[in-house]
């Protein structure tokens, strides 16, 4: 196949005698010596090895620099070092015996893993080819992982078509592995040795693990199109009487439905809004009109297996009446909920309740754990409900101060109480007395951790909450509405403006993990990754160690989440005491202890802040 040829040093380098191969590596010396001091009179290398040399002395690299002097972490995607790691150690095996080394380093260019023989990897450690070094030719010259990259093909360099000194003592021969869907670059496969030791199979062995590498993230490929199909059929049942398409760029599978709505013309229309989707990392709606004229409301939704991307979801339905505008939304009026990012089942639940709410008259007591949004939706309720809004921290706020607030509080229409179940019992009592005096126009919507009739003792504090509490809406952590994490993720990465998006390992990563400070945590989390990925894709590099860690951990299975949330429930209302939290779930306190220890083994966080 294309792809895996690989463009070979001269020939002489193989086949000549001991005398006829160091005679050619003093003529490729010469040849750059001359390059250097700019004389052209002398036979021509490679128009390959020349570009390169070009674009390395456009990069201002140092021919004389005798060592790699620029580190950096490698970046791979999971998928990639799951198809490549076994590829890698047995090419090793290989390859030891030929006085060789074979590398893997990520699509920059920076080597993530050196092994085999042991005396080439001490001539590599000479010049700091390391695990970690940038072997790209803006940092390292012409060799050949840059060199590859920059090519977008196999590549052989030998000895002085290396531009820097410190790599003319090896023959490196290496092939750039791309994503079967994408083509984009993922990592490069490289087997280096000793210029004087470079033999004819070196070729042979880098293609080979190169297709082997691409067969492996094929075969993994087949399941995430897999997971498409699964995903296909879920929304088939759901909907009926819309046409539904499901892609991930490559694969196109289309309902009896939808090849009766749309024409093979319509196609570059429809997947441009399903990019567009996947970009914005949420669902689209749009009124589109198709080539033969007819408008259709289409809704593009991407799709998540596990936290993975597998494709994206259009769904269409005839537009009844009126005429549809090329990909432009309808006019209606903006929806102050709309930029509350969320998909899942307890997300509508709670968004659904919150408008219902609008229409009542009582006080709206909002609660959840610490960081799942609790502010967000009471701000999205304020802003529905209209005129003006007064907030206060009861948190931080005195009893004193309360007096002054009394005219601002008489003139607003919505009175936003936060955190009011850390008051205290002075503020507790003032802010009942004061609730007294409002008129019947101030609605009052308050948030707090603690739920609204739990086991409280008696006092202002309590009243206050159940007096607050006339309705209320709970809000979901993190770790039960799973698959809006990606979506967040990337609604505060284009909030800020970031260009960075999330591999699809990092996706995984994301949902897999509990987030005990829920979305504030992954905000925070995403924000530092984002600057550490310096506008490149965020991989699992740039994650903190102990998300990374619950990744690649044994997962638990459905039943053991159940009991997982249960344990934490129990141990919640419990206020950690495990004694009580064992009798309420009918259990020995010696299971609670043997649960505990599996979960700080296995490093799932309880989140039990209590």
């Amino acid at each position: 196949m294309k792809y895996y040829l690989i463009e070979a040093t001269t020939q002489v380098l193989y086949s000549g005698t001991a005398a006829e191969k160091a005679e050619e590596l003093r003529r490729l010396r010469q040849l750059r010596d001359a390059y250097l001091d700019g004389r052209h009179d002398s036979p021509p290398v490679r128009p390959s090895v020349l570009n390169a040399w070009s674009r390395s002395r456009l990069a201002g690299v140092d021919p004389d620099k005798r060592q790699i002097d620029v580190f950096r972490r490698p970046r791979l995607e999971e998928r990639l070092v799951r198809a490549a790691l076994p590829v890698v150690r047995r090419l090793a095996d290989a390859v030891s015996g030929c006085l060789a080394v074979v590398v893997l380093a990520d699509g920059q260019g920076v080597l993530a893993h050196v092994e085999g023989d042991r005396a080439v990897r001490r001539l590599l450690e000479r010049v700091q080819a390391l695990p970690g070094a940038d072997a790209s030719e803006e940092a390292s010259g012409s060799n050949a992982v840059g060199t590859a990259i920059e090519e977008g093909r196999g590549i052989q360099l030998c000895a002085a078509e290396h531009y820097i000194e410190g790599f003319h003592t090896f023959a490196c021969t290496a092939i750039p592995i791309k994503d079967p869907i994408t083509g984009r670059i993922l990592a490069v496969l490289d087997v280096t040795s000793r210029a004087e030791d470079l033999c004819p199979a070196a070729l042979e062995l880098v293609r080979e693990g190169a297709q082997q590498i691409m067969e492996n993230l094929v075969q993994q490929l087949a399941r995430r199109e897999r997971a498409l199909l699964d995903q296909y059929w879920q929304a088939l049942k759901r909907s009926r009487r819309a046409g539904i398409i499901a892609t991930n760029g490559e694969t196109v599978i289309a309902s009896r439905e939808a090849l009766k709505l749309v024409h093979s013309e319509d196609y570059p229309l429809l997947f441009l809004q399903a990019e567009e989707a996947l970009r914005q990392g949420s669902t689209i709606e749009r009124l589109v009109t198709l080539t033969d004229g007819r408008p259709v409301r289409l809704m593009a939704q991407p799709s998540y297996d596990g936290g993975e991307y597998v494709g994206t979801l259009l769904l269409l339905l005839r537009s009844v009446g009126g005429t549809g505008r090329t990909a432009s939304r309808p006019h209606r009026t903006p929806d102050p909920f709309d930029h509350l990012v969320g998909v899942s089942d307890p997300f509508r639940r709670m968004v659904e309740t919150a408008r219902q709410l609008l229409a009542e008259k009582g006080p709206v007591y909002i609660w959840g754990e610490a960081g799942s949004g609790k502010h967000a939706l009471a701000q999205a309720m304020a802003v529905a409900l209209g005129g003006g809004l007064q907030s206060v921290d009861c948190a931080s706020l005195r009893p004193g101060q309360l007096r002054s607030q009394l005219r601002a509080w008489a003139r607003a229409h919505t009175i936003l109480l936060r955190h009011v179940d850390a008051a205290s019992p002075r503020l507790g009592q003032a802010l009942l007395d004061l609730l007294d005096r409002l008129g019947p126009q101030a609605r009052v919507i308050a948030t707090g951790l603690r739920r609204p009739f739990g086991a409280h003792k008696e006092g202002p504090l309590p009243r206050l909450l159940r007096r607050l509490a006339a309705f209320t809406i709970e809000v979901p952590p993190l770790r039960e509405r799973r698959e809006d994490i990606p979506l967040l993720a990337q609604a505060f990465l284009r909030c800020r403006g970031l260009n960075s998006y999330l591999s699809l390992e990092v996706a995984q990563a994301l949902t897999r993990y509990d987030w005990p400070g829920n979305v504030a945590q992954l905000e925070s989390v995403i924000l530092s990754a984002a600057a550490a990925a310096r506008g490149r894709d965020i991989t699992l590099a740039d994650l903190p160690p102990d998300i990374v860690h619950a990744y690649r951990a044994p997962r638990l299975s459905r039943w053991e989440e159940v009991e997982l949330e249960a344990l934490r429930q129990a141990l919640l209302q419990t206020r950690g005491n495990r004694s009580r939290a064992a009798e309420l779930l009918g259990i020995s306190r010696v299971t609670i202890y043997r649960r505990l220890k599996q979960c700080q083994r296995l490093g799932i966080d309880l989140g039990l802040h209590v």
